[in-house]
């Protein structure tokens, strides 16, 4: 039980480094935006966090809260992603690099649902056991995961690089979208 709560910490805390980077990077120049971001993240987190301190929680009746749960801080990341490229598309504060961390990210998280959901490898064989030790739909999706905050990880820092290197003042003055 010890090592499932560890667990979600880790998740938790992956969601949280990634959108707090990811938000820091979209919304430098309006940080009453990211703030608004990281303070409604923080909440589905938090809940998130809460749930295993409810035993009434843990039965069985209540898997599909215990995944919604799970799943609406990772699906309100859509939000400012979009928030992000709609707002910022066409100028110069928006690249191929944010494109690429943001595929890459939506590819690697939504991929690694999907193997969990479905319950890949081990369903298309059918032969229970085969999966434990290595190839699990659990490790993979873990796997998954890993490799969308990796790419994510990178993007932004690349991002960040850039935005430095631009300087501050220079970035939040760059031409927007044309209208």
């Amino acid at each position: 039980m010890l090592l499932a709560r560890a667990l979600r910490v880790q998740i938790a805390a992956q969601i949280v480094g990634a959108y707090v980077l990811g938000l820091r990077e979209a919304f430098f120049c309006t940080p009453h935006v990211w703030l608004g971001y990281v303070g409604t993240m923080l909440l589905l987190i938090g809940g998130l966090l809460a749930l295993p301190f409810f035993p009434r929680v843990q039965t069985k009746e209540w898997d599909g809260v215990r995944n919604s749960a799970a799943c609406a801080p990772v699906a309100f990341g859509l939000l400012p992603c979009a928030h992000w490229a709609l707002a910022a598309a066409g100028s110069v504060r928006f690249s191929m690099t944010i494109v690429r961390a943001m595929l890459a990210i939506i590819a690697g998280y939504g991929g690694g649902f999907a193997i969990f959901f479905f319950g890949f490898p081990e369903r298309l064989v059918g032969r229970k056991g085969l999966f434990d030790l290595v190839g699990h739909s659990h490790q993979l999706w873990h796997l998954a995961v890993s490799a969308a905050g990796a790419c994510w990880l990178e993007g932004m820092l690349e991002h960040a690089v850039w935005r430095t290197n631009m300087g501050a003042d220079a970035f939040c003055l760059a031409p927007e979208a044309p209208g």
